[in-house]
């Protein structure tokens, strides 16, 4: 499996100009590119004997014309300018695919990567080289041990990160306490196990919440175009950042607990998009990071040898007495406490979801009398 380890490194005052330049060349990359592929389809939409555009012979024209027309560009790795036909050829595909949106030129200030092959840099401990740049130093050691597959080098909050992907066959041993679990995500407790458990979130963004409108109003008022504004930038992107690596490592250490300790791990699938629509709850639902998570869970339950079951959309966990089966009519969201109407049963509400799923992960899971394949997400219908 390919697993990607992030690392901080700590260049120096040039290399942070060339690492910047080396951004800036696969955006600009990218923003011809896509420009170029919408005049070739106009062109052809006009003559239908025209050819449609395609990545490869956007990315040949390109570089036949870089060395006179963009000299420049030859100063970063070369990396950084031949990736971004791949990328924008995987955005058209992801397009026509109904996975994403229509691709967009890419902005100075959101986009602040590229991309490096395998064979291009080296590492060594905690040292890095990098094409172009140097030896700079890392942060920490590569935890992974397997063949690189690439790399990229990215600027958040005034850090640069590397991100290099391995592959590798790593199986870590668990600890198992339970063979199924039941995992329901809420926001009163961001989790509760079909065990009883429940764990909290850290609210990360609702605790900064003030001291992030004060530096988002002190950062209004500075001039445009200023010293001082960009120095505001730089504090409020690392408030954001703070904020987000707070998030993170409780998804992680929670993720990892789950999958440590349990063979088969059974979760919701929630539409987080649809409900990010009600205005009331919608900060709270982006602050506790419920589809990161879910993606967390099914990418460590390959380290740890677990089974992930997600359940259908519309299965009615919440609304079924986990007691005698009865499904209710209605349930407000507010209703806390589950009561039974045929049996008068009162639980938890989450936990009474929680516990419906475990039910649920272990009939189909043992249905053929033993496990299904290692992290086979299965979609069940209600």
């Amino acid at each position: 499996m390919q697993i990607t380890h992030k690392i901080e490194f700590k260049p120096n005052k040039i290399q942070i100009t060339q690492l910047r330049q080396a951004c800036g060349c696969a955006r600009f990359a990218y923003n011809w590119g896509l420009t170029r592929w919408q005049q070739l389809y106009q062109e052809h939409k006009k003559d239908p004997n025209k050819p449609k555009p395609k990545a490869l012979s956007v990315k040949k024209e390109f570089n036949s014309i870089k060395e006179s027309s963009f000299p420049w560009i030859y100063d970063s790795p070369k990396d950084a300018n031949q990736q971004a036909f791949t990328n924008l050829n995987n955005a058209f595909s992801r397009f026509f695919k109904k996975l994403s949106k229509y691709p967009r030129l890419k902005k100075k200030k959101t986009n602040q990567s590229f991309y490096i092959s395998n064979d291009k840099f080296k590492i060594s401990g905690k040292i890095l080289i990098l094409p172009k740049i140097g030896k700079v130093k890392l942060t920490e050691k590569l935890r992974f041990n397997g063949k690189i597959m690439s790399a990229t080098v990215s600027n958040k909050a005034d850090k640069w990160f590397i991100a290099i992907t391995v592959d590798t066959e790593v199986k870590k041993e668990k600890q198992l306490i339970n063979d199924v679990v039941g995992v329901d995500l809420g926001l009163t407790h961001f989790a509760t196990l079909s065990t009883g458990n429940t764990f909290d979130s850290p609210k990360a963004l609702r605790k900064n919440e003030k001291k992030l409108k004060r530096k988002q109003r002190q950062h209004s008022k500075k001039v445009k175009g200023s010293n001082n504004r960009r120095k505001s930038a730089i504090k409020l992107a690392k408030l954001h950042y703070k904020i987000v690596c707070k998030r993170h490592d409780f998804l992680h250490k929670l993720s990892k607990k789950i999958c440590h300790e349990n063979q088969v791990i059974c979760l919701e699938n929630l539409k987080v998009q649809n409900m990010l629509k009600n205005h009331k709850l919608a900060k709270s639902i982006s602050d506790a990071g419920w589809y990161e998570f879910r993606r967390q869970v099914q990418y460590k339950s390959q380290i740890y040898d677990n089974d992930v079951v997600i359940a259908d959309t519309f299965y009615a966990s919440s609304k079924t007495c986990s007691n005698c089966g009865c499904k209710k009519k209605e349930l407000k969201l507010s209703e806390r406490l589950f009561v039974c109407d045929d049996c008068n049963f009162e639980i938890d509400r989450d936990l009474n979801a929680a516990i419906n799923l475990s039910r649920l992960g272990h009939n189909r899971i043992y249905a053929c009398g033993h496990l299904t394949s290692v992290n086979s997400e299965l979609e069940l219908i209600s």
